[in-house]
């Protein structure tokens, strides 16, 4: 039977060859599938890149003395967006671990490590936008004394 291909169900890949648009899902001859839009990523950087950036920050952060004294500790989210060669910028606070030092102390933890490890290859995007939790927490000796 020559008739038409049955199409396929949104969200899978079609043959590729029908007319395109530049933006939003591809319908081809075998049906609706998806794209990628401009020049960004099919797929995030990689669990490798991110834990490489957890340990290249970790390098760089200090429990400031003062807070430690008065024992002073939390969890803070800080957001930031790396470009390709590394360079951090946009570096905020999303979510405040309710102590200044702490927060101030995750800012300069991204300014001291800028750059990070440059964006692998394979990430096709020019920048990737990164929510990081910080976490500042006293031993229990130090709890206790």
């Amino acid at each position: 039977m020559g008739g038409a291909a049955a199409p396929k169900p949104p969200g899978e890949p079609g043959s590729g060859n029908g007319i395109a648009s530049a933006v939003g899902p591809g319908i081809g001859d075998e049906g609706a599938g998806h794209g990628a839009v401009g020049d960004g990523p099919v797929t995030g950087p990689g669990d490798d890149y991110l834990d490489q950036l957890r340990r290249w920050l970790n390098r760089y952060k200090h429990y400031p003395e003062a807070a430690q004294k008065a024992k002073e500790q939390g969890q803070l989210v800080v957001s930031f967006t790396i470009l390709r060669d590394g360079t951090v910028i946009d570096p905020r606070i999303d979510q405040s671990s309710g102590f200044p030092l702490l927060d101030e102390a995750a800012l300069k933890m991204l300014h001291d490590a800028s750059p990070v490890p440059p964006l692998p290859e394979t990430y096709r995007a020019q920048r990737l936008a990164v929510g990081l939790p910080v976490n500042f927490s006293i031993g229990l000796m130090d709890r206790l004394f």
